[in-house]
């Protein structure tokens, strides 16, 4: 719902620096609302309800070049589909390695709240630039 949302706002606003404060201001709401979360899978969890949507429409808006002009619905679906797989699975990923229960991750204080954050807008933003490339090579959608 929110992937929608925003889309529709996008389309409408013809300005860019407007389409980045939007893209940004989603971002930082999510983590304003998840600083304090008490499990890392929570918080990995919970960027799927505003900071995975916005990730997936920063890529358009931010990167100049093929990705100018934003993309076709489906385009946007389907990058959103395989980044949600992925953070479904990244909990799981970190339990079963242990990686969850190094001390600075464990201590769910907002600074190493806010550094995983940042870890995975960064991760989702390279991803869904690869997947965008990807799409717009193979798929004519």
């Amino acid at each position: 719902m929110t992937l929608t949302i925003t889309y529709a706002i996008l389309r409408q606003v013809k300005n860019k620096p407007f389409h980045e404060a939007i893209t940004l201001a989603g971002i930082v709401l999510n983590f304003a609302l998840l600083m304090n979360t008490n499990d890392i899978s929570w918080l990995i969890m919970g960027t799927l309800f505003f900071a995975v949507p916005m990730i997936v429409l920063a890529p358009p808006v931010l990167i100049s070049g093929r990705l100018k002009a934003i993309p076709s619905f489906s385009r946007i679906l389907m990058c959103y589909t395989i980044i949600v797989v992925l953070d479904i699975v990244l909990p799981f990923i970190l339990i079963i390695t242990e990686i969850s229960m190094t001390p600075f991750i464990y201590w769910n204080t907002p600074l190493s709240n806010g550094l995983v954050y940042i870890c995975l807008i960064m991760g989702y933003f390279g991803i869904a630039t690869v997947i965008y490339q990807l799409i717009g090579k193979y798929f004519s959608v």
